[in-house]
């Protein structure tokens, strides 16, 4: 009996070795690294440093570096910030390491990360790194069906070209941001030789589902307007973020602000971080910066509410710009199970609904209130409403 007790108690002590070696969730937002070369624990170093800047300290950091093969799950954290590696160091297929791009196997994590997001908990990845769009655009060491999955699939980028400082006459090396929701003036960033990248065709602009540019070049000598370094896209269960440089490389140019605005790698965190919270999801506690943005005056919420018998919502909502308003109410899969209203005009000011709740069974509900001002910049703003009666 005792020997048969042996294979046992050892497949607990793997097992409990293997649950020891998984990352824990203290946070909501996890910074992930690679800690192997200098040049990795630089980009780390950018990236904290920025993040202190603007106020942030509650964070987890993991050096994946030291994780070797085991699998990494990203999945209990929210907010997923991907610092790069070294981009002179040649990537190999199935590394682990993942220096300028990702092997195969961070691309599952991270992917895996993703396709976790849940109409509870929002994903968000805020993702950078010098060489990602030439190593999964043009080398596709993964595999073609591999890289080009994750590249246009899940960071929904388009690679264009690899280091486009060819003619300093033509190009000085200056890209601009296209972020202006969420940075607090149009941003220029100097950064050496970022990939050229666009907004993947296969992503639709409208709907749920909407993808731009995060960062375009101010002139390019080959690719003119229809270029960026950097994209941004979101839909129900997700939010992408993707720059095509390292996080330790841009450097500040002008304007020459002191304070939160120090450094290129602080205002690029800073409109990145703005992004996903003003696209957060019930159950993902937000990230926050000092100065309040102009979405951030944006609210919706639920007035003289009865738990007991809720048959009635009273919804108020505070528009602090003219948007086209829909309101609408969907179930925990996403479905839409009422509009209550349809892109209608509405100048700023506070409002009031009342939506009968009388005939919906009881369970988990969320109200989705999206704002599209005139230049069709979309805010999306979500309240859980919970049928009991």
């Amino acid at each position: 009996m005792k020997k048969q007790l042996v294979p046992a108690i050892l497949l607990c002590i793997l097992t409990q070795c293997a649950l020891l070696a998984q990352p824990l969730r203290k946070q909501p937002t996890i910074l992930s690294y690679n800690g192997l070369t200098d040049y990795g624990r630089r980009n780390c170093d950018s990236v904290k440093a920025a993040l202190g800047r603007l106020g942030i300290t509650d964070y987890d950091t993991l050096d994946r570096n030291q994780y070797g093969s085991s699998a990494i799950d990203y999945a209990p954290w929210c907010v997923l910030i991907w610092s790069s590696g070294d981009p002179s160091v040649a990537h190999l297929p199935g590394d682990p390491r993942g220096q300028a791009g990702l092997s195969t196997k961070e691309i599952g994590e991270v992917e895996q990360f993703l396709n976790s997001g849940k109409t509870t908990e929002k994903k968000s990845l805020i993702i950078a790194g010098q060489n990602i769009g030439y190593v999964h655009g043009a080398l596709k060491l993964n595999g073609s069906d591999v890289d080009s999955e994750f590249l246009e699939g899940y960071l929904h980028t388009k690679y264009l070209a690899d280091a486009p400082v060819a003619d300093t006459n033509t190009y000085d090396g200056t890209i601009t941001s296209r972020l202006l929701d969420y940075n607090s003036f149009p941003d220029n960033i100097l950064s050496a030789s970022p990939d050229v990248v666009k907004p993947a065709k296969i992503t639709p602009t409208v709907g749920y589902e909407v993808n731009w540019w995060a960062y375009s070049y101010n002139i390019h000598p080959e690719t003119k307007a229809d270029s960026g370094a950097g994209t941004t896209y979101r839909n129900a269960l997700v939010n992408v973020t993707f720059y095509s440089f390292d996080w330790a490389d841009p450097v500040q140019t002008s304007p020459g602000e002191t304070g939160l605005l120090t450094s290129g790698v602080t205002r690029i965190l800073r409109g990145a971080i703005d992004f996903v919270a003003s696209h957060g999801w019930t159950g993902c506690p937000k990230l926050s910066v000092d100065e309040p943005t102009p979405h951030s005056r944006f609210d919706l919420s639920l007035r003289n509410s009865d738990p007991m018998n809720n048959a009635q919502a009273e919804i108020q909502f505070t528009l602090p710009i003219p948007v086209n308003v829909t309101l609408r109410l969907v179930d925990v899969t996403g479905k839409i199970v009422r509009s209550e209203l349809e892109h209608e005009q509405f100048f700023p000011g506070e409002f009031t609904r009342v939506i009968d709740l009388s005939n919906y069974s009881n369970g988990t509900y969320f109200l989705q209130l999206d704002g599209i001002d005139e230049q069709g910049r979309t805010v999306t703003i979500w309240k859980k409403i919970v049928v009991k009666r």
